[in-house]
């Protein structure tokens, strides 16, 4: 039986190797960025609004310590918009993405957008919370750290968004 399976590999490798070195991009550095951005860009065109989501999610590097390409991530997150324009998830990164780039006026108008999609989401009451603290509106964010409390008490994430 073992026999058979390795001359089973055997059989294909020369099919699939050129295959392969057909498929792969070849040239210098900037030829094979180029390859990635014209596939970046045939992505952005063309996708469903979850996989824009993620894509932006990933770029913007959210979930790491290091600094994203926020560019990309906004430009993922239209996309996404264009597709869904209440998606609530959309416009939560979007504004959260806007907030690091310091920008909380659009920030603002993104995640009061979210929340008018969709009231229950505490995740956008809290990423508000942080928009008024930057904007040193101390009682507005106080009022909805109590709504996204009235919400969802049991996420510890929004007893550390108190400090």
């Amino acid at each position: 039986m073992m026999r058979s399976l390795s001359k089973t590999k055997n059989l294909y490798y020369p099919f699939v190797l050129p295959f392969l070195i057909a498929c792969a991009p070849t040239g210098t550095e900037n030829d094979t960025i180029e390859y990635q951005s014209r596939r970046t860009d045939a992505t952005i065109k063309t996708g469903t609004e979850k996989n824009y989501i993620d894509q932006a999610f990933k770029a913007s590097s959210l979930d790491q310590d290091s600094t994203g390409d926020y560019p990309k991530a906004i430009l993922y997150l239209d996309s996404a918009l264009q597709i869904n324009p209440k998606s609530s998830k959309a416009c939560r990164l979007k504004a959260s993405i806007l907030l690091i780039q310091v920008d909380a006026s659009q920030a603002l108008a993104m995640v009061n957008s979210a929340i008018q999609s969709d009231s229950g989401d505490y995740h956008s009451y809290v990423i508000r919370v942080n928009i008024y603290l930057k904007l040193k509106q101390r009682r507005k964010a106080l009022v909805d750290y109590y709504t996204a409390l009235k919400i969802d008490s049991t996420d510890g994430r929004i007893w550390e968004s108190a400090g």
